[in-house]
């Protein structure tokens, strides 16, 4: 029997064929989009710099930025998120560490996270939610942000369980918060929880208005009666705001 792909995450419905296709072909899509760019954008830093080291930087960046956009759009599109995609911030950080270690003087951002609750919490400064690192050394940046990575991975994983998160973001928040490193890797899961929680309540009040409406519509309005049976929610909004909020401190080390 063949498995068939549910539509839109509403219960009882599937989607076609031909739909299917076309999801699967956008998403290679999105996926050699988020390869070109870099292959791109990596020249152009030669040509204008002359070095290695800054060239695999901007590399880096630029395949990050990328990974996260088709990320989020594929996630909007079709609510999953292709193995491939997840594994391009495991490849930016990479890149990352090789400049690194050919003398860029690249610096990680201190992160902003505690700046959100700041306002309940004077004098608390800004800054990232943990700690930085204080020993400056390669191999140690490298092993704390593979750790927090793991440690990131355990509350998702138990949301994934819990039914709160799908297995595609679970599968792309961790390589992403290697990619950030220590400290910005909690940041990121911060962000992401907060936002999300913010477009579930969203996402919640629509539902409910669509739901009233349709009622005493019936059969007018096809998407909004779509709305209001919609039981799934993208994370991929929530991932791109706290993503790039974590970007901006991180790329503050191509500055320095």
């Amino acid at each position: 029997m063949t498995k068939r792909t549910p539509y839109r995450g509403i219960p009882g419905r599937y989607m076609p064929k031909a739909r299917a296709r076309a999801i699967h072909a956008f998403q290679h899509g999105m996926f050699w989009a988020a390869v070109g760019a870099p292959l791109c954008a990596a020249p152009i830093a030669f040509i204008m710099t002359g070095s290695l080291g800054v060239t695999l930087a901007v590399a880096s960046a630029v395949l990050a930025l990328s990974a996260l956009v088709a990320c989020t759009v594929v996630d909007l599109m079709s609510m999953r998120i292709p193995d491939g995609i997840s594994v391009l911030p495991i490849v930016a950080a990479l890149l990352w560490w090789a400049a690194q270690a050919l003398g860029v003087g690249l610096h990680d951002g201190v992160g902003y996270g505690r700046m959100l609750y700041s306002p309940i919490a004077p004098g608390i400064g800004p800054g990232s939610l943990v700690p930085p690192l204080v020993e400056p050394a390669l191999w140690w940046s490298i092993l704390m942000a593979c750790v927090g990575a793991v440690l990131v991975a355990i509350p998702l994983v138990f949301s994934l369980i819990i039914g709160a998160m799908g297995a595609g973001d679970v599968k792309f928040i961790p390589p992403f918060a290697l990619y950030l490193g220590w400290p910005l890797a909690f940041d990121l899961l911060f962000l992401t929880f907060l936002f999300g929680g913010m477009f579930a309540i969203g996402m919640m009040i629509v539902r409910k208005a669509c739901g009233w409406y349709t009622r005493r519509h019936p059969g007018q309005h096809p998407e909004m009666e779509r709305l209001a049976g919609m039981v799934h929610l993208a994370y991929a909004p929530a991932i791109a705001v706290a993503g790039v909020w974590c970007l901006a401190a991180k790329w503050e080390g191509l500055l320095v």
